[in-house]
């Protein structure tokens, strides 16, 4: 026996949860730490660690996986937001079917379904005209981020013309070098420069009031973009252009977390599902499922286009964040723990943040979560520049739509006074008098109006002039505004 053998493993102790770098942190540690000591004994460097060396059998292969597979005849009628993605199950359908037990799922679709998001016209037009910077713009071999200078233009040469000064502009001879040699492309957050793609997540983020983001993927070799991996997210697949195949690998962790008390960094040996996404497709990917995908072998330099979807739906973790808010509105919570106080004050502070915690749970469960998450939503929707800076003086005034920002969540309330009620709308409140009430309604009953609609409707209880003037406040205030349709 030997004091070496009495240590079996050493892992650091968190005073709460760590971000999957610093997991990796501690990882890359060891492995340089062992280095030096292989160096210093002149032997080939090693792995350290205090696992037991008796050789173990092998993992024999999981049963496969069957996953849910539903078709999608056509666009329902009246279908919007995720509903899209997952019909012909209804949304409460599908994420009352995840929260019992959460698997993946797939959606087989008519090929054209996506054939509006991402055109390969589209494509070159996003890579070569828009000048994006290393962050939005990536090109990936063999898992490695290719450095953004290998692949732009080297600084001016004599008579040439000029480039952005802030990050080069693509050089197209280098570019396609890379891809053709098996680097795939992504477009990082591709709603906030391809309007088709910001008009889908306008649209889910007003379904659900929550945020979410999509990242554009094109691969034209059989090269796989990424190793095998899981993402701290719920993803959804959307093949939009060609074919790929993906492998699932199940879970390791369950409902791992980006931020989280143990690392999740040792995939399953072996895949539990391999299909083929086709274009129309879309493939549900719960948080914390290894997956990989690649382009077959038949389908080597031909190439494909995906979206990966990522809705930030709320986690019990992000809930502490909600009750920090009430629990920081109640002074005797706001001071210092009383750690160093005697048992007593402990006791009694604890048990203040008890009351506090539980009524404030027994109150997101009548709905005050929902309703909060409501209120602070703001639409993706951008503004729109017309002829005229100030749309009321426009000679296509009555022509143009008029909308309250974030009317598919916007809320009125009673009060907080007599004669006054709030509109809560698009992250913020705005308190008006009782008497306009019924325009706000009008005006979130029906979404986007022309404004001359919106002045008949109002013409039964308010003179033209009054309605035209509170038309004109909202837009000032910023609770409103008037676009054109064909952007004129």
């Amino acid at each position: 026996m030997k004091a070496s053998q009495m240590f079996r493993g050493v892992k650091p102790v968190l005073g709460g949860i760590a971000m999957r770098a610093q997991f990796r942190q501690e990882e890359a540690y060891e492995d340089a730490l062992a280095h030096v000591i292989a160096r210093r004994a002149g032997i080939p460097p090693i792995k350290l660690g205090f696992e037991d060396a008796r050789e173990q059998p092998a993992e024999a292969p999981p049963p496969p996986l069957a996953i849910e597979e539903f078709r999608v005849t056509g666009e329902e009628e009246g279908v919007r937001g995720l509903e899209r993605l997952f019909c012909p199950l209804g949304s409460r359908a599908f994420h009352q079917a995840q929260y019992e037990r959460t698997r993946p799922m797939l959606f087989r679709g008519p090929r054209e379904r996506f054939h509006h998001l991402v055109s390969w016209e589209a494509l070159t037009d996003l890579i070569y005209n828009r000048n994006l910077s290393q962050s939005q713009l990536q090109v990936v071999q063999d898992s490695n981020y290719v450095p953004d200078h290998l692949y732009s233009y080297l600084g001016y040469r004599f008579g040439s013309r000029s480039h952005a000064p802030w990050h080069g502009t693509v050089n197209p001879q280098r570019f396609e070098a890379f891809v053709r040699n098996g680097a795939s492309v992504i477009l990082n957050s591709v709603h906030t420069i391809h309007e088709p793609a910001r008009a889908l997540i306008s649209e889910i983020e007003s379904s659900v009031a929550t945020y979410a983001g999509v990242n554009l993927y094109a691969s034209w070799r059989a090269t796989p973009c990424f190793s095998t991996h899981w993402d701290d997210h719920d993803v959804y697949i959307i093949q939009v252009r060609g074919q790929k195949v993906w492998r699932l690998w199940g879970e390791v962790r369950r409902q791992p977390l980006g931020r989280d008390v143990e690392p999740n960094d040792v995939a399953p040996a072996h895949p539990v599902w391999t299909g083929t996404l086709d274009e129309g497709d879309v493939l549900y990917i719960p948080r914390g499922w290894w997956h990989s995908a690649h382009v077959a072998e038949e389908n080597d330099g031909r190439g494909t286009i995906h979206l990966t979807l990522t809705p930030h739906y709320l986690k019990g973790t992000d809930l502490l964040r909600w009750l920090e808010a009430r629990v920081a509105s109640h002074e005797g919570l706001r001071r210092n723990v009383p750690l160093f106080a005697n048992d007593e004050s402990l006791r009694d502070f604890l048990l203040e943040f008890r009351k506090v915690v539980d009524a404030a749970l027994v109150e997101a469960g009548e709905g005050a979560l929902a309703h909060d998450l409501q209120r602070s939503w703001q639409a993706l929707a951008p503004g729109q520049f017309l002829e005229r800076i100030e749309p009321w003086r426009s000679e296509a005034w009555e022509e143009l739509e008029l909308s309250i920002r974030g009317w598919e969540q916007a809320r009125v309330r009673v009060g907080p006074g007599e004669g006054v009620f709030g509109l809560r709308a698009n992250g913020q409140e705005f308190e008006l008098d009782a008497r306009c009430r019924s325009l706000i309604e009008s005006l979130l009953e029906r979404g986007p109006i022309r404004v001359g609609e919106f002045l008949e409707l109002a013409a039964a209880s308010f003179e033209r002039k009054f309605a035209t003037d509170f038309a004109v406040e909202l837009i000032k205030v910023g609770a409103a505004i008037a676009t054109a349709k064909n952007g004129a």
